[in-house]
């Protein structure tokens, strides 16, 4: 093996017994290292290693079972806070809780200072490398790199070729590598990530959460913290704007929920300050790249890119992307954008370049290489190709260029497989490369109340600063899982992570992030800026919350009554709920309410349970709350914390657990009925008045409004004697029952209900309230503000509210009360249709002309998009 980067942790002095090894022998007194690899926590006389010395120490400090107490408040705080890692191909279809272990990975100041150094060169190596490749290509001309190695790759982007970004000096502005210790104690570089480097949010999350569990073993343990990093970070960002005397617009362009690290993405967005968009949020016009908000085009400044490179610009690179943006790159030309990291950066990833960094180094820094990559080989070339089908037993192989391809360990293939792959490699070598198998470190992890030893890697991140660069201090250090089915290390296969913790030698004051500091300060109450995407995402949050507690409320009436002593009897005081049921499709059973009577009461027993815990059925409550959690997944960026965690109870709290009565689903049909009522009154109360805001606002009253005049209409609609015996229902459903008895001293009578539930403004369940909603927030909206005349959706809400004020239920006999029912029917009707069109308008103003253009041919792609 090639020489690597020492530390003087691997030759540390034994650490002599003493008071406090002694107080922390209860941690490791069952732990053994691995054999034959490095163990961060002891040496190879067995003895503690310095920097973990202090850690244990400080841990030691805690009182038995503190720490697991405080571990299980960990991993709750990690579930609240939906921190998680999507799988793809997951049969399930569904977002993995991110698996952090308690135990972080403990660094000297010296080592790490080491690392920081050495990597820091690389970074500036692969720089220079990219402004060559990109420009001049003298390494290819001159021999120093084959020119195979760089036009076979599919990560050569020849439309981004002499773009002014190679040219500027800083091209490559965000670097990680992935760094692992071999047995002898070297750090060597297994990977490096310039398209697109992923984890960092990741990595401050870990931190935050170990933070908040080990804050004073962090304190006397003298943690150096990263918020720095992060300020750095957007320094870096705003610097490169291209309009200096503006305040930087800066977006963190995602793929989109479905992506597997759209948590880190949301989260970053947030932490910084910035703005997440999707390709749909943003436009080019004249070279110029704009955010689609709701008040019109606001020109970006910096563009921080997530999204794949190959997709970012479906004009001049993948023809069938959907998630890219039309003419991004010749906006890049233009020089009205910045984008990080540029497009064509991914080139640099390539394992076939590892084995030329070395020649490369020397020749473009004049210095050695300070952290090696693995010992690489490329097949391209004859000698190396020789070497590694001499010992393809020994080897690990990879596909020279494609990062996602399946990487074979030579040990685990049998003879007859090894034949088949040397023939392959004979047939195309360049397309192959071959690595040395490094036995990764093994660090301590919390298993079974204990320390057990794991594999360990650690991807560190680097930020352009100046004319260097600036490493987050640790970074995100990742644990295998089952090594058996999966050799190495991966998060898409099963991995967990750590926080990695650089342990200073003297105190360290808050960082309080001072990065907004740099600019004048503008009072602003308003936030226009919002994409359209998250306001169209919001308006259904507020649609489906609402039709999945109306719902819930209609189920609870229907079973609260057929579990009575009166049993199927009892469905004529419910009959137009349950025909409401049966329309919308929340309840898949007869619309005649005499048929479940005849069946028996098993089937209407299992529709019940179907309408609330069947996934697969339409309109069900779990389904409706599985939507709104989704759509609450998309807005990550636009919700509280505490908003968040309601939306995600919803969607859980219906999992199938044991067989349950109908009676028993009462507490469970009551809790969702509190949490809405949780997710309202956060809506209200700790919401501000934004434009976003007014379309959760709206898609809300739209649905409640929907159901109430729906419900009226079929109260209006059944026969007498069902509508007589259905009153107490539909103000049980309303929640206006107390309402109600205040007002009346006699038993529910038509009119009084219908003005309760249907025509009073003070009622907030009732549909006039709704729609004075309603048209308050129509009439907040940019369009309506700009223009001297109300938009189409304003007049139909004006023209209702006007209808429902002016309708007088009063009656001096049976047959005025009928006239007026047959009035208020009508109005019903009208209303529903009116309701349709102002959602239909709503989408047409704001929502559908704001669809990106169709610069390129658009065409189904694959979601599934290879981020690093």
């Amino acid at each position: 093996m090639n020489s690597g980067t020492t530390t003087s942790a691997s030759d540390s002095p034994p650490n002599p017994a003493s008071g406090s090894s002694k107080a922390f022998q209860r941690w490791i007194r069952d732990y053994q290292g691995g054999e034959g690899v490095y163990d961060e926590l002891l040496g190879r006389d067995g003895q503690v290693r310095p920097e973990w010395t202090r850690f244990l120490t400080q841990l030691s400090k805690l009182r038995p079972n503190d720490f697991e107490e405080r571990w299980e408040h960990a991993q709750k705080l990690i579930q609240e806070n939906g921190v998680t890692y999507n799988v793809y191909g997951d049969p399930e279809d569904q977002e993995r809780p991110w698996q952090l272990d308690p135990l972080p990975w403990v660094l000297s100041a010296g080592e790490w200072d080491m690392l920081e150094d050495a990597l820091i060169q690389r970074a500036t190596l692969f720089e220079k490398l990219l402004a060559d490749l990109y420009g001049e290509r003298k390494l290819l001309e001159g021999g120093g790199l084959p020119p195979d190695v760089v036009y076979a790759n599919e990560r050569f982007l020849r439309p981004c070729v002499g773009l002014p970004v190679w040219k500027s000096g800083r091209c490559l502005p965000f670097y990680a590598a992935d760094v692992v210790r071999s047995p002898d104690g070297r750090w060597w570089v297994v990977s490096d990530r310039t398209q697109a480097p992923s984890g960092m949010g990741y990595a401050l999350e870990n931190r935050i959460v170990l933070g908040r569990m080990l804050p004073e073993v962090a304190r006397e343990c003298q943690l150096v913290r990263v918020a720095g990093f992060f300020e750095r970070l957007w320094e870096s960002l705003a610097a490169a704007a291209p309009r200096p005397d503006h305040h930087p617009h800066i977006v963190l362009y995602t793929p989109g929920p479905r992506n597997e690290t759209y948590f880190e993405h949301a989260y970053l967005a947030r932490y910084l300050g910035i703005t997440l968009a999707e390709g749909e949020d943003l436009t080019v016009r004249d070279d110029r790249v704009y955010l689609k908000t709701l008040d019109g085009l606001r020109q970006v400044d910096v563009i921080w890119r997530r999204v794949d490179e190959s997709f970012s610009d479906p004009l001049e690179l993948h023809s069938k992307s959907q998630l890219g943006v039309s003419g991004l790159l010749q906006a890049i030309r233009a020089g009205n954008v910045a984008v990080f990291n540029p497009p064509g950066s991914g080139l640099v990833e390539s394992s076939a370049l590892m084995a030329f960094l070395p020649g490369l180094c020397q020749r473009l820094l004049g210095e050695p290489l300070k952290i090696p990559s693995v010992a690489t080989w490329w097949c391209g070339q004859d000698k190396p190709r020789k070497t590694v089908l001499s010992q393809l037993d020994r080897l690990v192989v990879k596909h020279a260029f494609h990062k996602g391809a399946p990487v074979l360990f030579g040990r685990g293939i049998e003879a007859a497989n090894r034949a088949e792959l040397a023939t392959s490699i004979e047939a195309n070598p360049g397309a192959y490369v071959a690595q040395e198998e490094i036995p990764y470190s093994t660090a301590p992890v919390w298993e079974d109340h204990g320390f057990r030893p794991s594999q360990v890697a650690l991807r560190v991140f680097l930020v352009a600063q100046g004319d260097s660069f600036v490493a987050m201090p640790g970074g995100l250090t990742r644990v295998a899982g089952d090594s058996q089915k999966h050799p190495g290390i991966s998060m898409q296969q099963g991995s967990g992570s750590k926080d990695t913790w650089v342990l200073s030698a003297h105190e360290h004051e808050p960082q309080i992030p001072a990065f907004r500091n740099r600019y004048p300060i503008v009072i602003r109450r308003n936030a226009s800026q919002y994409p359209s995407r998250i306001a169209d995402n919001l308006f259904w949050v507020g649609r489906y919350a609402e039709r999945s507690e109306f719902a819930t409320r209609m189920l609870r009436s229907v079973i609260n009554r057929v579990t009575s002593e009166a049993g199927f009897g009892a469905l004529n005081e419910v009959g137009p709920v349950w025909d409401l049921l049966v329309s919308f499709g929340h309840l898949l059973a007869p619309a005649s309410r005499s048929e479940p009577a005849a069946q028996g009461f098993d089937p209407l027993e299992k529709a019940l349970k179907r309408a609330i815990f069947d996934m697969t059925q339409q309109s069900s409550l779990s389904e409706l709350n599985s939507r709104l959690h989704r759509l609450g997944q998309t807005s990550r960026d636009s919700l509280s914390m505490d908003t968040w965690r309601i939306v995600r109870r919803l969607g859980e709290c219906l999992k199938p657990g044991a067989p349950m009565r109908l009676n028993d689903l009462m507490p469970r049909l009551d809790l969702l009925v509190n949490l809405h009522a949780a997710l309202s009154g956060l809506s209200q109360e700790n919401s501000t008045r934004t434009p976003a805001w007014a379309f959760l606002e709206m898609g809300r009253r739209l649905e409640r409004a929907h159901y109430a005049a729906e419900l009226g209409s079929r109260l209006l609609d059944a026969p007498e004697s069902v509508r007589r015996s259905s009153l107490d229902a539909m103000l049980e459903v309303f929640d206006s029952s107390i309402t109600y008895r205040q007002r009346y001293f006699f038993e529910p009578r038509l009119l009084p209900v219908l003005d309760t539930f249907i025509f009073d403004p003070t009622n907030p369940r009732s549909l006039a309230f709704q729609v004075e909603c309603l048209d308050r927030q129509l009439a907040s909206l940019p369009l309506e503000v700009r223009q001297p005349y109300s938009t189409p959706s304003r007049a139909v809400s004006a023209q209702a509210l006007a209808n429902l004020r002016t309708l007088d239920l009063g009656a001096k006999d049976a047959e005025d009360e009928k006239r007026i029912a047959d009035n208020v029917r009508h109005l019903l009707e009208r209303i529903v249709s009116d309701l349709s069109s102002i959602a239909e308008d709503l989408s047409h103003q704001y929502f559908s002309l704001l669809k990106p253009e169709q610069f390129a041919a658009q065409a189904q792609a694959e979601f599934k998009v290879s981020v690093s």
